[in-house]
């Protein structure tokens, strides 16, 4: 039993996380991401993400900018155009 507890748990930790919104001002965004063992790399989603902020905030798109990493997190900046 402890071991399939213990499997269960090791799975549920490879998920990856679901990109949060965590600045945004208008002309770019930040996307971020809890990195525990690399899951947050940028993606599709983040992409997608960053692109639905600045469409819903007037813009045509968002263009990738960079990445950091802080804290446990990966932030990830897009530029609105």
């Amino acid at each position: 039993m402890r071991t399939a507890v213990f499997a269960v748990l090791a799975l549920a930790a490879c998920v990856p996380s679901e990109p949060i919104v965590t600045a945004y001002n208008g002309d770019s965004v930040t996307i971020s991401q809890v990195n525990f063992a690399g899951e947050g790399n940028r993606s599709a989603v983040s992409d997608a993400a960053g692109k639905t902020i600045c469409v819903d905030g007037g813009k045509s798109d968002a263009v990738y900018a960079s990445s950091r990493y802080e804290g446990g997190m990966l932030h990830h900046l897009y530029l609105c155009r």
